[in-house]
């Protein structure tokens, strides 16, 4: 799925949630209550372990983990390691793209 990168907008912002949790949730990514893993990208994060977090109303990845604003970019995973999300900010558009494993 392809978000157009307009603006660091909160509009902006809220699509590219929308639509990220829109693909993660076709894909599976969410468990039980809502449990996932997550991989951020930029500068030293390489060597960060996946964080657990919990799914939740006012989870606004597409804002908060972003190396410039507008720019998000991280890997989202099921607690069995058998779907995966990712958002990548690329030019002048955001990819968010789901896969599960055979």
């Amino acid at each position: 799925m392809r978000v157009s990168h307009e603006s660091a907008s909160a509009d902006h912002e809220r699509e590219v949630d929308r639509s990220w949790e829109s693909v993660a949730e076709e894909f599976g990514v969410f468990g039980e209550g809502g449990d996932f893993l997550i991989s951020v990208a930029g500068e030293g994060m390489g060597s960060l372990p996946w964080a657990h977090v919990r799914r939740g109303r006012n989870l606004s990845p597409a804002r908060h983990l972003v190396d410039y604003p507008g720019e998000p970019e991280f890997v989202t995973m099921s607690m069995d390691g058998r779907a995966v999300c990712g958002v990548t900010t690329e030019e002048y558009d955001i990819w968010i793209i789901g896969a599960t494993l055979a």
